[in-house]
């Protein structure tokens, strides 16, 4: 059982995303935050790779700290967008395939934090369980993100939209668009009166010779 403290309601899934604009605020208010820290290069295979931690204070309960790899950071953010298409899902730092070491403590960590924290503080975003799982999962994580994945390609994309923005549907299935001239009328006439000119001009030089 998922014992996370919630910041919002709704089930995570798109179909349900309770909550009002002031949720974020009260979140910070209430002392949500998560800092990125202490990057630490790994040996993995053939290459090397830098993971973080990341620690996470909800609702002024016990911090809990996973460590992720920039690749779960764009996993995230690839689920997220996956899950709410069309919704502005934060950015990430980009990776720069030359490795500076310092920059990783300030530039890139700077960046990781503020996309973590932006996740954190959206109503819809920080219910999903992949955002739960990013935060908590102290386990494999690979094997995570396949469980997560293989569950959001059996999500409806229709069924997450018309949910999530009834309004908005609701308005376009009303909506007719303006009559509008068909541009290829006036071609059509355009060419009937050269085609008129061009017999005209014709019968003109006939009539000359």
């Amino acid at each position: 059982m998922d014992s996370t403290p919630n910041l919002y309601t709704g089930n995570g899934d798109g179909s349900d995303t309770k909550g009002s604009k002031t949720d974020s605020q009260d979140a910070l208010a209430q002392g949500n935050l998560i800092v990125v820290t202490d990057p630490q290069k790994n040996k993995g295979g053939m290459s090397s790779y830098v993971d973080y931690a990341v620690k996470t204070f909800l609702n002024k309960s016990s911090p809990t700290t996973v460590r992720r790899r920039y690749s779960h950071f764009f996993w995230l953010r690839e689920a997220l967008r996956r899950m709410f298409p069309g919704f502005p899902v934060p950015a990430l730092p980009s990776k720069n395939k030359v490795f500076n070491f310092k920059k990783h403590k300030t530039e890139r960590i700077r960046g990781l934090e503020m996309f973590v924290n932006a996740v954190l503080f959206d109503v819809h975003l920080a219910c999903t369980p992949i955002f739960k799982a990013f935060i908590t999962d102290t386990g494999d994580f690979s094997e995570r993100q396949k469980s997560e994945d293989a569950r959001i390609k059996e999500l409806d994309p229709v069924v997450i939209i018309t949910t999530r923005y009834p309004r908005e549907v609701k308005f376009l299935s009303s909506y007719n668009a303006p009559a509008q001239s068909d541009p290829r009328a006036q071609d059509n006439a355009d060419i009937a009166n050269f085609q008129k000119f061009i017999k005209q001009y014709d019968c003109s030089l006939l009539l000359n010779h």
